[in-house]
């Protein structure tokens, strides 16, 4: 039976004869889904605008009941739709605007937009405000885009919407209808046709409403347009003018996330091109808060513009003061850039910070710039006893590895000696293993270096035993002396008894030192207990 209806159905709509309609019409109602799909399909295949407006009619009053009709396509959906929005009918108009919301008919917009020109002003303000509609629609899809793939079909989309708006945005003298400008700017890129034209021709009366718009209105797809020009050195100045006035925190934010912490070489070309924003002054309470997260491109952005250098200075200033550990490494780093004494001075007001990436940045610019007192400088930051810190000063300082130490120990001071020690200990991840090596080797010099070597590093408890044995019977009176000394040193039992032993030696030198080396080791321990 289907399928005589079927055949049926197909040879009315291929016939012009009036009363096939009647006989499909009642199909329309029909309770069985595939003859009311296969109804809605032949009136649809007529073409004819006036059942068009039945079809909708029918759709409207009950969507649910024509989902389950395969033959309703979103292609033929829309172009009922499209029937009841140019039908000048207001209910049906009300009705499709709607409709075209819910189903995304992007194609409303070949009908909303000759309405924007209607004699009737509510006609006109319908297709306005449809047409800002479909382009905030259009934003919102390519901001959810999942992928590339539907980013670029959605491009294909927008060209033909930019297209649909060219001649109504160029004639906005005429209607002077907001809503179209602001679609258009939600739809276009910066290279299309309309965008240019409008920017291009400063003294139009939509160029003039356009930058008013992007100047003083807050939304995102408005952002994305005038954001797309921060890596364009062609830019039009008027654009420029309106990028660096801009101080909404949710264009700024924007603006941080397109520069990205690695911006293209276009984009520092391009950023040379501003000397200010108006929400980047030191001044600016929110400051802080409006980089937050975004402190690398932040730190990315203020080095690659043209921003005067005292500003810089006062913006490295406030963050390092107030930002958090991400943007005071990023300005840290970012501090190698600028020699002078003014920064200089900044370096050394910000160099007790207590990141280690941050003093490692720092300490780094007080070596190459050959700060005065550098060294003493860095060597007061092995107190940190941070492991990065003391990566850097080993990195710095070729004085303060042990190889190094060794071969010039004998030219310091005691007290220098004792310093020095101390830092390389802390800096030199090889420290016990090469003075290990030296303390065993054959030669009777080395192991005399490397026993003065573990006294002047505070080493003493890792080669105890190695020190006592070398008291007690070194073939060389000078390397067991200078044991000896080391043993002072060490305030535990085993020192003071190989002390001891050594003053009983035959040697007369070996006494002597053994009773100094005692007497001092008993001067310690006695200060020490005393503290207790």
């Amino acid at each position: 039976m289907t399928a005589f209806i079927e055949k049926t159905i197909k040879y009315l709509v291929k016939t012009d004869d009036p009363a096939a309609i009647a006989l499909l019409r009642p199909l329309l109602d029909d309770a069985d889904v595939t003859l009311r799909g296969l109804a809605f399909e032949a009136f649809y295949l007529k073409k004819n605008p006036d059942l068009f407006l039945e079809l909708f009619d029918r759709y409207a009053a009950d969507p649910e009941a024509w989902k389950p009709c395969p033959q309703i396509t979103h292609d033929r959906l829309g172009k009922v739709v499209l029937a009841a929005i140019r039908s000048e009918d207001k209910g049906r108009m009300a009705l499709a605007k709607q409709m075209v919301s819910e189903h995304k008919i992007y194609e409303a917009m070949s009908a909303f937009v000759p309405l924007i020109e209607s004699a009737d002003a509510e006609t006109a303000r319908y297709g306005a405000e449809g047409v800002q509609m479909l382009g905030e629609m259009f934003y919102k899809d390519l901001s959810d885009a999942p992928s590339a793939v539907a980013r670029a079909n959605l491009d294909r989309q927008r060209l033909w919407l930019a297209t649909e708006l060219d001649g109504v945005v160029k004639r906005y003298g005429m209607h002077g209808m907001l809503e179209p400008l602001r679609a258009m700017l939600m739809v276009a890129k910066k290279d299309y046709e309309t965008f240019q034209t409008v920017t291009k021709d400063i003294h139009s009366a939509a160029s003039k409403k356009v930058m008013e718009i992007l100047t003083e209105e807050d939304h995102p797809g408005f952002y994305r347009l005038l954001l797309s020009f921060v890596d364009d050195s062609d830019s039009p100045p008027t654009v420029d003018v309106i990028l660096a006035a801009k101080t909404e925190p949710l264009f700024v934010r924007y603006m941080l996330k397109v520069i990205g912490d690695s911006p293209s070489d276009n984009a520092k070309k391009a950023l040379k091109r501003f000397t200010s924003f108006a929400w980047l002054t030191p001044r600016n309470p929110d400051l802080t808060e409006l980089i937050a997260e975004q402190e690398v491109p932040f730190v990315r952005l203020i080095t690659n513009m043209s921003l005067p250098r005292e500003q810089l200075l006062a913006t490295f200033r406030r963050v390092m003061k107030d930002g958090n550990e991400t943007v005071r490494r990023a300005v840290a780093e970012a501090l190698r850039q600028y020699p002078g004494d003014d920064f200089n001075a900044l370096v050394m007001e910000v160099l007790d910070d207590p990141d280690a990436t941050v003093c490692s940045h720092l300490l780094r610019i007080v070596k190459s710039r050959n700060f005065k007192g550098a060294d003493d400088i860095i060597t007061r930051f092995v107190a940190r006893q941070n492991p990065e810190i003391n990566k850097t000063i080993f990195d710095l300082m070729p004085d303060f590895r042990i190889d190094s130490f060794l071969s010039r120990m004998g030219q310091y001071a005691e007290h220098k000696a004792y310093t020095l020690g101390n830092v390389v200990r802390n800096v030199d991840p090889s420290t016990a293993k090469v003075l290990e090596n030296e303390v065993s080797s054959f030669v009777a010099l080395r192991r005399q270096i490397a026993c003065d070597a573990i006294r002047y590093t505070g080493m003493g408890g890792n080669f105890l035993a190695q020190l006592c044995r070398i008291a007690e019977a070194d073939d060389e009176a000078n390397t067991r002396i200078a044991a000896l000394h080391s043993l002072a040193d060490i305030l535990v039992k085993e020192a003071i008894v190989a002390l001891q032993d050594a003053m009983q030696d035959k040697s007369f030198v070996i006494r002597e030192a053994a009773t100094a080396s005692a007497q001092k080791w008993m001067k310690k321990y006695q200060e020490a207990t005393a503290k207790k």
